[in-house]
Formats: structure tokens, sequence, C-alpha cells
């Protein structure tokens, strides 16, 4: 299934290469890592990841040993420098990316930064920003998605990624909290700042990119302030309270903050000044465990098909992939990563046959692979023909992947859908009861909560709709309204409009769906 997808835009500068590397495969609680890197350098790597979440568990005063099985473990794919990951974004200059997901969330990063020789554009060191920030600021989006009971306005969303994306990491453990955002300075200083008033009203339009890109640097000044000055202790708290309780956008910010042009001319005068940071040292820190293999000569090679279809492919780039790893799958026939891989491609490209074929010799392989089961279970279900006891076939495939793997939240969703998409009505409450279970594992994965929002809707539940919905409502980062497509539902939803509402989810859902794929 689909995910949406986050990027950041980055300034790349130039590191020292690593030569001849092999792939590795590490594990540790929260993540699970393939880098085409050195071993050591891997596990280093893996290591400083744990140590970010430890940091962001600890300032929200979460449990910080996680089980290793965490159902929300993010894939990271490690590899090459910023201009391979511009390449696979589509976009010259991204530094890295996440597309959150219902099961395995991804994020891509560069082992290196690359800066033409020779290039005079000179950048100051510190104000870069750097392929480790934009990594930090997508994980965070993660943890807040996996972890905060709320839904909050965009403006904080991206100022609480701000702030703890220059998380200072030690080795032992502490870090240091609230350095500043220096890749931020160009947009505070060269630019005209955004008016906090504007910032803080959810209906103003951004009129131009400058606007666009200080929901980022006036973001994650308001977000600095508000939570290291001392006199405004509190006041963040009770603006989130406010918003949650219904309270509209200004209405809540001028009954936490008071005046916001003296709130403004607070910040213009802040973002000056030495910025606080606070030492925190965790009790009771363990290192973190990292488990790591090198990847045998079967994974590596399809390495790179994998990452494509990680980051999502075309219908037509789909049929391409699925072509070549068939034909391979046909001839390695015990290679187990290659089926799934061509079962995964077959799946993209609405071949459902070949998806059948491959997902049968990996059970042959592994009759309890968990992804086996659910691939076979999708070509059942995603198939627009076939006949009527394909859905009970995938049900039982379905509920023994749900038997292996009580983590995995895509067994329940494609519980529901398998009686979403047959024809009989109604559903049942089981299906209806899977979705809602679903809830702890997936709400990170923009799909599922249109699916759920959809549901919701159709039982005249309004309010959980429009809670389910908020986030992608919330999150949205451009500056045309008419294309925040959550926004409008939620619009619609407010409104008691339910069908309109219904109707602007449907178009959606079909495009993650394919009922729309052009090619």
């Amino acid at each position: 299934m689909k995910g949406l997808k986050f990027t950041v835009a980055a300034v790349a500068t130039l590191l020292s290469s690593t030569a001849n590397a092999e792939w590795y495969e590490a594990r540790t609680n929260h993540f699970i890592i393939y880098s085409e890197s050195k071993k050591d350098d891997t596990i280093a790597f893996a290591e400083k990841l744990e140590r970010y979440d430890n940091a962001l568990r600890v300032l929200q005063r979460l449990p910080v040993n996680v089980a290793a099985n965490d159902p929300a473990k993010v894939v990271i794919f490690r590899y090459g420098d910023n201009r391979d990951i511009g390449e696979l974004a589509g976009s010259p200059g991204v530094a890295g990316f996440y597309i959150p997901r219902a099961a395995y969330s991804v994020a891509f990063t560069p082992i290196r930064e690359y800066r033409a020789t020779g290039s005079a554009e000179r950048i100051e060191g510190r104000g870069k920003l750097t392929a480790e920030t934009v990594l930090f600021h997508e994980y965070t989006h993660h943890f807040m998605l996996r972890s905060f009971p709320a839904t909050y306005p965009g403006w904080y969303i991206e100022g609480f990624a701000e702030v703890n994306s220059t998380i200072e990491l030690r080795p032992d453990g502490s870090f240091i909290v609230g350095k500043p955002a220096n890749h931020r300075s160009f947009e505070l200083f060269q630019m005209n700042q955004l008016h906090v008033g504007k910032l803080l009203d959810p209906t103003y339009k951004y009129e131009s990119i400058e606007d666009t890109v200080q929901k980022y640097s006036v973001g994650w000044l308001l977000t600095h302030y508000l939570t290291f000055n001392k006199p405004r202790a509190g006041q963040l708290t009770t603006y989130l309270r406010l918003m949650g309780e219904g309270k509209g956008g200004l209405q809540a910010a001028e009954t936490a903050f008071g005046d916001l042009n003296k709130l403004n001319s607070e910040l213009q005068k802040y973002k000056s000044t030495n910025l606080p940071a606070i030492e925190v040292i965790p009790p009771g820190y363990s290192p973190p465990l990292v488990s790591i293999r090198l990847l045998d000569a079967g994974e590596e090679k399809y390495m790179r098909q994998r990452i494509q279809l990680s980051r999502g492919v075309s219908r037509a780039q789909a049929r391409r992939i699925s072509a070549d790893l068939s034909s391979a799958a046909a001839v390695d026939t015990g290679n187990l990563s290659l089926q799934l891989l061509a079962a995964e491609s077959s799946l993209d490209a609405q071949n459902f046959p070949a998806a059948t074929v491959a997902a049968d010799r990996a059970l042959a392989l592994a009759p309890d692979s968990v992804e086996a089961l659910i691939f076979k279970a999708r070509a059942l279900i995603e198939a627009k023909e076939g006949p009527a006891p394909r859905f009970a076939e995938a049900r039982t495939l379905l509920i023994k992947a749900r038997r292996l793997d009580k983590y995995d939240p895509r067994p329940l969703i494609l519980y529901y859908l398998s009686y979403r998409r047959a024809p009989e009505r109604p559903i049942p409450e089981a299906a209806l009861f899977a979705l809602d279970d679903a809830y702890e594992l997936a709400r990170h994965d923009g799909y599922y909560r249109l699916i759920l929002t959809r549901q919701l809707l159709e039982e005249n539940r309004a309010n959980p709709a429009s809670q389910v919905l908020a986030p992608l409502a919330f999150s949205y980062d451009g500056r045309d309204p008419e294309k925040n497509f959550a926004g409008k539902a939620m619009a619609k939803i407010q409104s008691g409009d339910l069908p309109g509402a219904l109707a602007i989810l449907a178009k959606e859902i079909g495009k993650y769906e394919g009922d729309d794929d052009k090619d």
C-alpha cells in the first residue's frame, strides 16, 4: 500500500566517499537499516539513531526500553550521496525523505554529501541543512504521529520537528536540546519574517514560497521561544489544550499568548540572542543493542530494485521491474528475497497471476513468511475480477499472518478490505473491529487514516472521523488550499456535509488504490 511522502530540500557538501562498500542490515529496537557502507560505520549509524529515539522518549517521559518487536520500525536505506537520493526522490537537492506506511515506514538518506568541486557557492558549515538533520526532522514526524494522542496545528508539527532535529547526541546517552537551527538563518534574517499572527491563523493563505518556508523557520523560532523562555512557561500547553478543545486557532492563541503583536516583537528580538539550550542526562541509560549481518549475494544483487519499490513506482515502471524480477525468480526459485520482490513488483504492476506465482514460491520456501502470506492475500483481494471464494481464501491467509505477527497492522487492514471489495454487504462487525484495532499500529499511515475516516463517515460518526482525518488536514504543506483535499474534507465534515466529505475522500482513496492510475 502506498503512503504519504514528505521531502525537505537541502544544500549538499562534499564529504569523503566509501569505495567498494558492501550492504549490511542492522536491526535495533526501532529501525531496520540497509546500509551500503562498512560494518563499523553501519553500527555507529544505527546506534546514533537509537540514541535519538531515546532522547525523544526521555523528553516526552515515555518508556525508553521498548521491546525489539516495535510494530512501527522504520526501514532506512542508506547509500550513495545526495545526488542519488535526489534522483530517487525526483527532485535534485533533496537530502533525504520519509514515507509513512502502515508497516515498515521507509526513509532514504545518503552516506555522504556532495558539492561540485569549484562551485562558486560558498556555504558556512554551521548553516547548512545536513542529511542527518533532515532524517532527524522526518523521524520526529513519525515519532509524533506514533506517540502523541492529540492533533496539533501545522506550524507546531514543523516547529517541534525542527527543534528536535538539532539535538546534539553524546555516546554516553546524554544530549543537548534547544541548539539553534542555523540552517534557517537565511529565512529568519534575510527575509521579511512572517508575522506570528499569520502563522497562528489556520485560515491564512500562504501567498509565496517565502511564506511557506517560514512555517518551518518561524515555527521553529516560536516553538523554541515558548518551550525555553521562562516568562511564557505553560502558555504552549494551554494553547494546545485549547486547540484540542475545539477553539479557533487565533482565539486559542490570543487566550494563551495575549497580544500577538507583542509576541511577534519578542520573537524578533529573541532570534538575535544567545538561545538557551538544556543538557539532559537520562537516568539508567543503556547503550543501544544492534544486530548486524552482511547481506548475501542474492539479496545484494536486487537491492536497487528493492529501493525503487520501497520508494514507490508508477504502473509503467512497475511493469518493467516486475518483468525482470519475475523472469529472474522463475530461474532462481530458491531465492526467497527475490520471490518476495517479484510478488511485490507484480502487485504494483497489477499483474496478479504473476504475484500469486511468486508468493506461492515464497510460501513453499518459507510457509510462515508473513510477507508472502500478505502478498498472496493482496493478489486475491486487489484483483478486480475472479471468483467470489477468493476473498474467503485471502481471509484464511490473513488470519494466519495475524497469528504469526500480532504487531503487523496489515493483516487487520486487509481483512477489512477483503469485505470492502467483496460484493457481500453489510460488512461484518469482525471486519469493522479489525479496522479499528489497527489504529494503534498504523495511525502514522495516511492511506489507513483515509479508509478509517471513510468508514466512520459512512456510519455517521462525524466527530471521530474528523479526529482521524485532522493530522492529514493540518500537515498540508503547500500554498494552494485547493490541493489540500483533507482540509476540504474536514471543512465539509464540520459543516455537516458528510456526503460531500465522502466524495472528496473517495476520489483520493481511488488514487491510492490505483483506480485512476494512467501510467
